[in-house]
């Protein structure tokens, strides 16, 4: 969610999608649920930012770049087919792929819950999760 002293007026997103929102289905009808799962590009260089709470147990999840639904193609994930990868932690920060496709993070391995910080560059198709 983000830091409500951040004003991200005018600012660009993207939407997290996945277990945490009990995959709900990113369409047009369902924005207002999205308005807390939405990860800003604060200073205009594709690169979107923001921190979730996964429970106890971790999550499963993917970026959506607009809410066209499941096959409307804005889907930004860990690969181009529907399959997750586990997200493991190096000193408590992941770095991986990413790319237009339907592939998940799944962020488990022993996860007991809190706060990730997520940072998705779209400009090298790179995402950075830490554990906070």
């Amino acid at each position: 969610q983000v830091d409500t002293n951040i004003d991200t007026t005018g600012k660009k997103f993207i939407y997290l999608v996945g277990s945490i929102t009990g995959w709900t289905t990113p369409s047009e009808e369902n924005a207002s649920f999205y308005e807390d799962y939405k990860l800003y590009d604060l200073e205009d260089n594709g690169i979107y930012t923001g921190t979730f709470y996964i429970g106890d147990g971790g999550g499963i999840f993917r970026f959506y770049k607009t809410l066209t639904g499941w096959q409307g193609g804005s889907s930004y994930g860990s690969q181009e087919a529907d399959i997750p990868v586990d997200v493991v932690f190096n000193n408590g920060v992941y770095i991986g792929p990413a790319t237009a496709g339907k592939g998940s993070w799944n962020i488990s391995n022993g996860w007991s819950g809190g706060n990730l910080s997520s940072s998705v560059d779209t400009n090298n198709n790179l995402v950075t999760f830490s554990a906070l």
